[in-house]
């Protein structure tokens, strides 16, 4: 696939982007994982309208950018020790370090309560991560269970799988009846994860995000535009 990269200047700052030569219809934006920010369009494209089309949305990039490079070096930067600040359903948790025979994890208003044997961080971080899964688990099956009565005449109830992946929210496969969520997306207000679900549960009606597909998210929660934005 060709590709080109270019550099588009707002506001004393400069945005970087590359350039990715497909065939679609319009121009569009992704903010990578990396922060470095992708341009898809066709060849009748020029360069300056691909420019002005960067700089029309130099706002948004920039704000995305900040906030994913902020999120990349806090995930990179844990030590699981008292007094660090995590996330549960939007609200924040200080963390609470106990050494305990056994283990598990606690919320108290605004503590979370780590029961650990061992204080590595490694082994405090698999224990957070079970307990990231777990309730993950419980919260997206909760809301699949309100929503599936939408989907019902689609597909026989989804199986629901929680990992550990960063380059998405959800993922939903038709053919084996089964979305998998990922396990960050706990940490995400509830809004969120209800729109997560929906749009996860609208790709058993249509396998692409055309305006139809955004027509059942909306028709089954009318909010979603507000509530994505909280992701």
């Amino acid at each position: 696939m060709k590709q080109t990269t270019g550099i588009v200047r707002y506001d004393g700052r400069t945005i970087e982007y590359i350039r990715f030569y497909k065939k679609v219809k319009n121009v569009n934006l992704r903010i990578r994982k990396d922060a470095s920010v992708a341009v898809s369009a066709n060849r009748l494209v020029s360069q300056k309208q691909v420019e002005d089309f960067v700089r029309k949305n130099a706002e948004f990039i920039l704000r995305a950018q900040a906030k994913m490079r902020e999120r990349t070096l806090s995930e990179n930067n844990r030590s699981y020790e008292n007094g660090e600040e995590l996330l549960f359903l939007g609200k924040r948790y200080l963390l609470k370090v106990v050494p305990s025979k056994e283990e598990g994890v606690i919320l108290q208003e605004n503590v979370l309560l780590l029961k650990t044997k061992e204080n590595d961080v490694s082994y405090k971080a698999k224990i957070l991560q079970e307990f990231r899964r777990r309730e993950g688990h419980k919260v997206f099956s909760e809301l699949t269970k309100k929503y599936y009565p939408f989907f019902c005449r689609y597909t026989s109830y989804p199986d629901i799988v929680v990992k550990n992946v960063t380059s998405m929210w959800g993922s939903c496969t038709p053919k084996k009846r089964r979305i998998t969520y990922a396990e960050k997306l706990v940490e995400r207000p509830i809004q969120a994860i209800e729109y997560v679900v929906v749009h996860e549960l609208s790709h058993f009606v249509y396998q692409n995000h055309s305006k139809a597909f955004y027509a059942v998210v909306e028709s089954v929660l009318p909010q979603w535009k507000m509530y994505k934005k909280l992701l």
